[in-house]
């Protein structure tokens, strides 16, 4: 193999004069093997210096912001789970937030510098600019995979010795700590629904002879139950569908052929290919700028769709989750840390639920017309969903309802519970009382607990975080949107996203295929929607005592 390296210097016009080669041969004997030869020219600048120090530089700032908004984030933390700062959890939290803002820095930057380098390179009238090679592709392959790595070792301690996977393990230790943290959350749904009228029966269903009592008639469980299933149906629902996305993504690439702009020839603006015509080899940068292109060109349009079109016309479901609370007379009640939680005001303005067709449908006509009250926990108010923060007054009394509930599973898992037996008469008591305790916090029944509805600042809506701890009295931030989202994928489809389209990058880094890439990402987000869902309604059953049979 041989290398020749010529220095050339344009003309004004842009051009320049190709060396001049010299090369001496020799007839080869038909005795001898078959020779096979080939030549190619690659061109490089000195503009890859250049390259390099804006990328570190682009690092060096990141690292900075990202101190600042790790401080924040944990200090926001700390408000919301009572925490110390010296605390495990703490320290994984910390960690997470840091490389989640390292991994969308980087992903954010290098997005747009292979996108200018696309468009520079592609459309350029005279070839005066060329490709990063050498330690600038290298340096960027090493960026592209920054955050996955670390973030996979500080997790789940898999070691790795390339460097192809770094930016997409960070992003993956995001959502691993997500899923993890919205499957052991604290949910509980309150039933408003009271008892219509009673019934007579005796003390002793195996005397006869024993008088008759007049006893409160059960309430039913299938409204509550209802809610429950709707609730994990909710839990993974996303924004965007990813599989649909992924297959557009790959029929643009590899089927339109798209993927031939990443060649390194510049003039190669051409999506078709044959066997006469000269192919060149493909950049990692240009690569990369096409995933990054069509993935948010394409989000974009079906985000759009989705917001503009289907959830505004046909269907919206978070919104119709909470139209179903109020129907069903179910409020919720999420806490996805300590002291800061979600509720859902679902309260029937009528009274009562469990009721027929008839009269439902002249409750729905009433609120229709205007004609009784407003669904919102203030009075003349439409507010039903809050973000919630509160006291470890709160917090003390909600551990000891549920402590027996705890010592019963502890117990279960040391002596082996019988599968399908259901909850004990002891949880269904606790179950009753968790009730009753938040019916009476809900209406100010509880003269030691109490709760004051308030807006955000401005800037405690962007920072995400609070600046007021709730010593006395709890705090329910109302909100127009839904902020319980925020537990849900719905809330972070951000994050899933930017796994998908990182994986889909370091896939197609390593294996120089986008067929390989998308059906790699389409099983790791199908392993995920799996995760979640399984783990999410576990969790669901356990903390709701809400048998896991009923959750279909």
């Amino acid at each position: 193999m041989c290398h020749v390296l010529s220095s050339v210097k344009l003309n004004s016009n842009g051009k320049i004069f190709p060396p001049f080669l010299g090369i001496k041969y020799s007839p080869l004997l038909e005795s001898e093997a078959a020779l096979s030869s080939s030549f190619s020219v690659q061109y490089t600048q000195q503009s890859s210096t250049a390259f390099i120090v804006v990328l570190s530089a682009t690092v060096g700032v990141t690292l900075i912001l990202a101190v600042v908004y790790t401080a924040f984030r944990v200090n926001g933390y700390l408000r919301r789970s009572g925490g110390f700062i010296c605390h495990p959890k703490t320290f994984l939290c910390m960690i997470t937030e840091f490389c989640s803002f390292i991994s969308t820095c980087v992903f954010i930057v290098l997005t747009v510098v292979s996108v200018l380098m696309l468009l520079l390179y592609k459309f350029q009238s005279v070839f005066i600019f060329t490709l990063p090679t050498g330690a600038s592709v290298i340096l960027f392959s090493v960026m592209i995979c920054l955050a996955f790595i670390c973030r996979v070792r500080n997790t789940v301690h898999i070691h790795t010795h390339t460097h192809a996977r770094t930016h997409a393990h960070m992003q993956a230790m995001q959502v691993i700590y997500l899923v993890w943290q919205q499957c052991t959350l604290d949910i509980f749904f309150v039933d408003w629904e009271k008892p219509n009228g009673v019934v007579m029966t005796t003390a002793l269903q195996q005397e006869p002879s024993a008088q008759l009592q007049s006893v409160p008639t059960p309430v039913s469980i299938w409204r509550v139950c209802f809610a429950a299933n709707e609730w994990n149906e909710l839990q993974t629902v996303r924004k965007l569908n990813p599989t649909l996305l992924l297959s557009i993504v790959l029929l643009l690439l590899s089927i339109v052929g798209l993927e031939h702009f990443a060649e390194v020839d510049p003039s190669s603006l051409h999506v078709t290919t044959s066997q006469d015509r000269y192919s060149a080899a493909h950049s990692i940068i240009l690569r990369f700028a096409l995933t990054s292109i069509c993935f948010l060109s394409l989000s974009a349009i079906m985000r759009l769709y989705m917001f503009g079109l289907y959830e505004r016309f046909y269907e919206h479901k978070i919104k119709q989750f909470v139209d179903l609370c109020s129907v069903a007379n179910v409020s919720v009640f999420v806490l996805s840390e300590e002291l800061f939680g979600h509720y859902i005001h679902g309260r029937s303005v009528h009274g009562r639920a469990d009721t027929d067709m008839q009269e439902m449908r002249s409750n729905l006509i009433k609120e229709q017309e205007d004609i009784c009250g407003k669904r919102g926990l203030l009075a003349d108010s439409d507010g039903q969903t809050f973000a919630v923060g509160l006291t470890k007054r709160f917090r003390a009394h909600y551990e000891a309802i549920m402590a027996p509930i705890q010592a019963e599973r502890v117990e279960g898992h040391t002596r082996g519970s019988r599968a399908g037996a259901g909850p004990s008469d002891r949880s269904i008591q606790a179950y009753k009382s968790m009730n009753h305790f938040l019916c009476a916090f809900i209406d100010r029944g509880l003269q030691d607990l109490d709760y004051l509805v308030k807006d955000k600042l401005f800037l405690e809506k962007l920072l995400e975080m609070e600046f007021y701890d709730p010593l006395d009295r709890s705090l329910f931030y109302s909100n127009t949107g839904n902020s319980f989202e925020e537990v849900l994928f719905y809330g972070n489809e951000w994050a899933l996203w930017q796994l998908d389209v990182l994986l889909f990058a370091c896939v197609d880094l390593l294996s120089n295929s986008y067929v390989l890439a998308a059906v790699i990402t389409y099983l790791s987000s199908w392993v995920l929607y799996f995760l979640r869902d399984l783990l999410g309604k576990r969790n669901i059953a356990r903390k709701t005592l809400i048998d896991e049979r009923f959750l279909v």
